[in-house]
């Protein structure tokens, strides 16, 4: 099999810590694992928090509209949020120095706040 230089998974956070039978989040902890067992010659593994970008998904029926955001969130509860543009940067800068990274696993997160605050 050819050798591997670089692996690199886009998982999700909290996937470690979820409930077992909500498998869309459950399912990325279980590749990780895998993962981390053949020995790669570098691994880094991008765990993203919701995606800014999702509260605004007009072809999903979803557009953002000033006072009201719709997801599946408590709209008081504070969550972390990031954008997938600095989820991408994070991916440029791991890609750039696979030495430095290596190993890692690295939650993405640029802010916290609820919903109710992300419609104001």
């Amino acid at each position: 099999r050819p050798e591997i230089r670089f692996f690199f998974f886009f998982s999700v956070s909290h996937c470690d810590i979820c409930p077992a039978d909500v498998t869309i989040l459950s399912a990325k902890f279980e590749i990780e694992k895998l993962a981390a067992k053949e020995n790669l010659r570098a691994l880094t593994i991008l765990r993203p928090v919701s995606y800014f970008e999702n509260v605004h998904d007009a072809a999903s029926q979803n557009p953002l509209k000033k006072g009201y955001l719709k997801n599946l969130h408590d709209p008081k509860k504070r969550l972390p949020w990031v954008s997938t543009v600095d989820v991408a940067r994070a991916a440029v800068a791991v890609a750039s120095d696979d030495t430095r990274w290596n190993g890692k696993t690295i939650e993405c997160s640029a802010w916290n706040g609820s919903s109710m605050e992300l419609s104001d």
